[in-house]
């Protein structure tokens, strides 16, 4: 009995060692599926949870593409308004301030400059001493001609005693001949001797009248060393200096530069060919210079040159404008941008110039455009964002608004510019 109850004992714990080695394999069976208890296990189950919300996003991403392109786009315009304004056609050109009358001051006789009696910007009257040469070598001139003069003057005096001699010794002559004492070649020689004479006198006066001359000369270049002025002005410029030697001989050398009247002052400025037939003398125009921004003066087209100006093939032609420049703020040589107003129309119904170069797009307006051919025309919109033109008759323009002469506009009215689309 004892050895069949040992035998009993250990078929059971045999069968019980079966059922635990069966119960750690399946665990190991699950564990290997899950994935528990393994180092890299986590990081798969994050890859996999980003992989599927990559997924979800890209699904969105699609659902919200189709539907934005299933959605109608609606097409705004945008739009400026028809109203009554002064419209002026300018034309532009550019010159230079300069004065009425200018006059360059300079000498005709040469030497050294003794002494300068203005300076710049200095008011001078007609009369007025500038220049002073150093006298010395034009007194000499003068003292040289007085003394040819007498020599000259001696002459005559000399010329008319040989003539009275031989008059004097041909009454002799011809009383001798008469009592037959002197033969007719004696008396022929007085005629020729007084003859001579007469010439010798003639002679001598000329000679005297050129030495007046030479001294009347030498006096004038004696009165040039001292330069005045011809004008009421003022000095511009001043190009000579006490000490400097001037040389008049070959060229008139240029000492200073005289403005008559800063306070009456005139632009010259080259009107393009394309534009001087819409210039005429007498119009009105404005002009700005760099010195005063913001700032416009008034001037006044006075003279229109015929002469052509040429530069690299441009052919243009200079007008001149005058204008007040009573608070003297402008100065010669300022350069100017000038507006001439060619035209001006005071108070007339008026479009945007954007509005008559506005184009729609799309089959209906291309149709629309060829039953309108050339005619300019603007456009409206319409109900349900359509697009209707109005055909318009223009007048002048100054290149921001154009003048309406006849068309179906009103002020106020609102003209399409530009397409502006919104999704």
């Amino acid at each position: 009995m004892p050895l069949v109850e040992s035998t009993t004992n250990g078929a059971g714990m045999t069968a019980r060692g079966a059922k635990a080695d069966a119960r750690q394999s399946a665990d190991a069976d699950v564990v290997r599926t899950l994935g528990v208890g393994k180092s890299g296990a986590w990081k798969r189950w994050i890859g996999r949870i980003v992989a599927l919300l990559v997924l979800v996003a890209v699904v969105a991403g699609v659902v919200a593409l189709v539907r934005k392109a299933m959605k109608p786009r609606v097409t705004t315009y945008e739009t400026a308004q028809v109203r009554r304004a002064d419209i002026s056609v300018v034309v532009t050109a550019t010159g230079t301030v300069q004065a009425v009358k200018t006059v360059q001051v300079g000498t005709e006789v040469s030497g050294r400059v003794a002494a300068v009696r203005v300076t710049f910007n200095e008011p001078v009257t007609v009369g007025q001493v500038l220049v002073e040469i150093d006298p010395e070598q034009l007194q000499g001139r003068v003292r040289e001609a007085r003394a040819q003069g007498a020599v000259a003057h001696a002459a005559v005096q000399q010329a008319d005693a040989a003539l009275a001699d031989a008059r004097i010794t041909l009454a002799r002559v011809e009383q001798l001949r008469q009592r037959e004492i002197v033969s007719q070649a004696d008396l022929d020689t007085a005629r020729a001797a007084i003859a001579r004479a007469q010439a010798g006198l003639a002679s001598a006066r000329a000679q005297s009248q050129v030495a007046a001359a030479g001294l009347s000369n030498a006096l004038t270049q004696l009165g040039k060393s001292v330069i005045r002025s011809t004008i009421n002005g003022v000095v511009l410029s001043r190009n000579v200096e006490p000490g400097q030697t001037v040389n008049g001989q070959f060229q008139t050398a240029q000492l200073l530069t005289l403005a008559e009247d800063l306070t009456r002052m005139e632009l010259r400025v080259d009107i393009d060919e394309a534009d001087i037939g819409r210039v005429r003398e007498r119009q009105l125009a404005t002009f700005t210079v760099s010195a005063y921004p913001g700032r416009h003066f008034d001037a006044r087209v006075e003279q229109l040159r015929n002469a052509p100006r040429t530069v690299q093939n441009v052919v243009s032609y200079e007008a001149v404008l005058s204008f007040n420049n009573a608070g003297r703020l402008l100065r010669p040589g300022m350069t100017a941008t000038v507006s001439v107003i060619s035209d001006r129309r005071p108070d007339v119904l008026a479009v945007p110039n954007a509005a008559l170069r506005f184009m729609p797009m799309g089959r209906d307006a291309e149709e629309q455009r060829k039953r309108l051919g050339q005619t300019r025309h603007v456009w409206v919109e319409g109900a349900g964002g359509t697009l209707r033109p109005i055909p318009v008759t223009t007048g002048v323009t100054d290149g921001r608004m154009t003048e309406v002469l006849s068309g179906a506009v009103r002020p106020r009215m609102a003209l399409v510019t530009d397409t502006k689309r919104e999704e």
